[in-house]
């Protein structure tokens, strides 16, 4: 097996109207597969397990009750669904993006230029 079939790699072949050489691009799926429960991820899993399941037994079991004794606190319930989607949209943004990575990127765009 040649060393670009094992890297995953394509080879294309030169157009017939210039003298380029072959390149040899990777595919978008080159990425390593990664581990569920790594060091880097258990934080954040378990953080995610706290805020959900908790959220979900104050929705299940305590907020019903409140709704029956204090119907006139509506505004006050829809302001905890408010809050709990804005916190999930924190988790995710703290979760999915690297701030280390981007600036490292801004640093690289300003050397080459």
């Amino acid at each position: 097996m040649s060393p670009q079939a094992s890297r995953g790699q394509v080879v294309t072949k030169p157009s017939y109207a210039s003298d380029v050489e072959a390149t040899t691009k990777l595919k978008a799926h080159h990425r390593r597969p990664q581990k569920l429960c790594t060091t880097e991820r258990l934080p954040a899993l378990f953080a995610w397990l706290l805020l959900l399941i908790t959220s979900f037994s104050y929705w299940i079991c305590i907020l019903p009750e409140i709704t029956k004794l204090l119907p006139t606190f509506m505004p006050i319930l829809i302001l905890h669904c408010i809050l709990f989607v804005i916190l999930c949209g924190n988790f995710v943004l703290a979760t999915f993006m690297d701030p280390v990575r981007e600036e490292i990127l801004l640093i690289l765009k300003k050397t080459m230029k």
